[in-house]
């Protein structure tokens, strides 16, 4: 199931353009997705055609800097469906985020997580282990449901062994460069070969 954007963010338009937001039910305001400090809203402006974020959807979400997106992502979410995000015991940000989602769960390891259903599974990680941590998770990953990783543009052409492994298990739907927000990066959308 996908829903169209507009449907899902507080759009507004002043006098430096078009902004959208989420609603923070916990803080009682708008939280303004900033493309420069978050790689999916920065997909949104370039073109993002299919949001697979809604109410109750279920995410595992890996992303080496979780803060803002993560806070958004829960705020169309959420409080009933589960997040499963990597446990970081150091980050304030992510245990105070806890404290308003108690659906956000944390794990250790990847195999920690291997009976898990999830509608959308959501990799942003600087490291080139994108692959291996895709691969390992698609099992968890529903038949109808959507991968959107980030890629360096770099890794495209030097990394084709990967992705053409990725593309033997995904269907690429869209393909968003974000060269306007965050320099050689790219978002893709995948669905499961059935």
């Amino acid at each position: 199931m996908t829903i169209k954007i507009e449907q899902q963010l507080h759009w507004s338009i002043n006098n430096n353009g078009k902004k959208f937001s989420t609603y923070n039910k916990n803080e009682k305001i708008y939280d303004v997705w900033l493309p420069y400090r978050s790689k999916l809203a920065a997909a949104i402006i370039n073109g993002l055609e299919i949001f697979p974020f809604f109410e109750n959807t279920s995410c595992i979400y890996v992303d080496s800097s979780p803060e803002n997106t993560l806070n958004h992502i829960l705020n169309i979410i959420g409080t009933k469906e589960k997040v499963f995000t990597l446990n970081n015991q150091q980050s304030n940000y992510l245990n105070n985020l806890k404290n308003n989602f108690p659906n956000l769960m944390f794990f250790d390891n990847i195999s920690t997580i291997k009976t898990v259903q999830v509608d959308v599974l959501y990799v942003s990680l600087s490291e080139q282990n994108y692959a291996d941590i895709i691969l390992n998770l698609q099992d968890n990953l529903k038949t109808d449901g959507f991968l959107i990783f980030i890629i360096n543009n770099s890794d495209l052409t030097n990394e084709k062994n990967l992705l053409d492994l990725i593309k033997t298990k995904f269907d690429i739907i869209q393909e968003v460069f974000l060269d306007d927000y965050f320099k050689s990066q790219t978002l893709i959308l995948c669905k499961p070969i059935i």
